[in-house]
């Protein structure tokens, strides 16, 4: 089998979505607590969505870390939230000291990674290079490779984030015009040259810019996706695959 027998059909299923931290409701009285809860959400429109009935659900075990400033933490500090209920997407920690009716300012990301105090950014790795599709659950892989952010401005008592995702879901039809049944184990996808597809990049949980990683071998322009198991398309069938790739651009007239 040759490329020139499979026609390939890319649709992208939303595109990056910068953010401004938002404000939310304020108080008048202060006191010290200790304990946060924190809610995070994600957009039903997220790239973890697929053909409307896939959504982006916390697990338990799930763990945020959150920069905070603002009020006592005049040097900003970053803390550990631990889901403590996964379907209402609910994250606490219980040691967190924090000054209540008073602004604060969160930047969160998934999954928990060191955030730049200085820029708000995190290191954070997007796609893969190596990606396996399991039939019985084609968008299942994605999760792992799509890390989340976002950022709020608060009083503890009513603390939301909207998480953003990084990674794109991207959907490709396999269309086998050989004249033959055909069997597909692997697929490579293959960005043109200068344009990388998977890899480490920072994240800046506030505006949402996503930046490559310059480090020679940290991103790459290539993604191998394993079909678990391999997969026969009938002659004039078609056969859908995902991959999470970074956001990336095309030139006009550019092809994968």
């Amino acid at each position: 089998m040759t490329a020139k027998f499979i026609r390939t059909f890319i649709v992208l299923s939303s595109v990056v979505l910068n953010l401004s931290c938002e404000k939310q409701q304020e108080h008048n009285e202060q006191s010290t607590l200790k304990g946060l809860t924190i809610k995070a959400t994600a957009d039903a429109s997220s790239r973890t969505t697929f053909d409307g009935n896939h959504t982006t659900k916390w697990e338990n075990g799930d763990e945020l870390n959150i920069l905070i400033s603002g009020g006592n933490y005049i040097n900003p500090q970053a803390k550990t939230f631990t889901i403590t209920n996964a379907e209402q997407g609910i994250f606490t920690n219980d040691e967190v000291e924090i000054t209540s009716d008073t602004e604060y300012q969160f930047h969160a990301i998934y999954p928990a990674t060191d955030i730049d105090s200085e820029t708000q950014s995190a290191s954070v790795e997007i796609g893969a290079a190596s990606q396996t599709q399991n039939d019985t659950a084609p968008a299942a892989h994605i999760a792992a490779l799509d890390p989340l952010y976002g950022c709020a401005t608060a009083t503890p008592e009513a603390v939301s984030i909207n998480m953003k995702h990084t990674a794109v879901a991207l959907k490709l039809d396999l269309q086998n015009d050989t004249g033959n049944n055909i069997t597909i184990k692997k697929l490579l996808v293959t960005a043109p040259t200068g344009v990388a597809i998977a890899g480490t990049h920072t994240v800046n949980t506030e505006t949402g810019t996503i930046t490559p990683s310059n480090e020679n071998g940290a991103t790459s322009r290539t993604i191998e996706l394993t079909l678990n198991p391999a997969v026969t398309i009938a002659n004039e069938g078609k056969h859908t695959v995902r991959i999470a790739p970074e956001p990336f651009t095309i030139e006009q007239g550019g092809s994968l």
